[in-house]
């Protein structure tokens, strides 16, 4: 971004909430913290310079990384809210500071804001998808929406995940995970499965992406799948395994896991395997090739994480001293990451 002043007023403001909303008690997670806002940021200024965007989109994508989580729920239930919510509180944020911003440059932050976790509609059109869009709101909106999901992939996702899906959704007395009878100390690295499969499967296919920015977000799948691997082989599992727990496992009102999540997919088990395949990477001959190293890093990096779900992950990932070769690997990719 070429307006440095502008950066560090965002960013000065993007903290200051985090820290306010951590004074007020409201529980700020490691996984939506000021690291996670940075990075996501920065990130819209690499979707910015894939589709050309102008200094000054760039600048409204930076804030509208910076506040699209400014509330953020301890949970993935969609009805919370939280997308509306965050996009009112930084339309109030963004009014009140001192910054030149038009009402019409903040509601296409609004915008973006509100609908950060879906799709960009054109990308459905096979005719349109690779085109660039037209209007500030939709290219606020593509901005926020790779970005978030690249923060959503790659290496650093190994810790987050494993600190947010097992530890805050799990560990934590309000996690969401135990209402379907899942255990502390016990099922860590099973949520870890079930969330992974959940994302690369449904909530943030791989195959959504236009090709322009294949080079940009392939590889983070591929590390990311890498991971869930090992975690599967180091439980012991196959995709059937976790299709009859998303189908069978329910909460005391009777609702499945992907009812919960109001993901739409076959109700029967083996389709439901066969569609987690197809659209996820993960098979189980790829299972059964994980080696013996890749298996146990991936469970010692859940334990590890998990664990310490209340501390920063940035701090976690320079203290933690991983005894697998794949680990090690990963935690110099981790640190590496956080440098930028």
């Amino acid at each position: 971004m070429k307006n440095r002043e502008w950066e560090d007023k965002i960013a000065q403001l993007g903290k200051g909430e985090v820290e306010r909303r951590r004074q007020m008690g409201l529980g700020v997670s490691e996984s939506h913290s000021v690291s996670h806002l940075r990075n996501v940021a920065k990130l819209t200024q690499k979707v910015g310079s894939v589709y050309g965007f102008t200094d000054r989109e760039n600048e409204l994508a930076y804030a509208a990384g910076w506040f699209h989580d400014a509330v953020r729920s301890p949970t993935e239930d969609p009805a919370v809210g939280d997308e509306e919510a965050s996009a009112r509180e930084s339309y109030r944020i963004l009014k009140k500071a001192e910054l030149f911003i038009t009402n019409g440059e903040r509601l296409a932050i609004v915008y973006a804001i509100e609908r950060q976790g879906r799709y960009p509609e054109w990308w459905s059109d096979q005719e349109n998808r690779e085109t660039v869009p037209e209007g500030l709101e939709k290219r606020l909106h593509l901005a926020l929406f790779v970005a978030d999901k690249m923060e959503a992939n790659g290496v650093r996702v190994i810790a987050r995940r494993s600190q947010f899906v097992a530890g805050d959704r799990l560990r934590s007395e309000k996690g969401d995970w135990r209402n379907f009878g899942f255990q502390p100390d016990k099922d860590e690295s099973l949520v870890v499965a079930i969330e992974s499969l959940l994302r690369l499967a449904f909530i943030n296919p791989e195959g959504i992406y236009p090709l322009r920015l294949k080079p940009v977000v392939g590889p983070l799948y591929t590390v990311q799948r890498e991971f869930v691997l090992g975690v599967f082989r180091g439980l012991n599992l196959k995709v059937g395994d976790i299709a009859r727990l998303l189908l069978e496992t329910k909460t005391g009102e009777g609702k499945n896991i992907l009812q919960v999540r109001k993901i739409s997919a076959p109700e029967n088990v083996s389709e439901l395997a066969g569609l987690i395949t197809s659209k996820s990477g993960v098979t189980d001959d790829g299972i059964a090739s994980v080696s013996d190293d890749l298996a146990s890093s991936a469970l010692e990096t859940v334990e590890y994480f998990s664990g310490r779900y209340q501390g920063g992950l940035g701090q976690l990932i320079f203290e933690w001293e991983p005894g697998g070769q794949k680990a090690r690997e990963w935690k110099k990719a981790m640190k590496d990451y956080e440098k930028g």
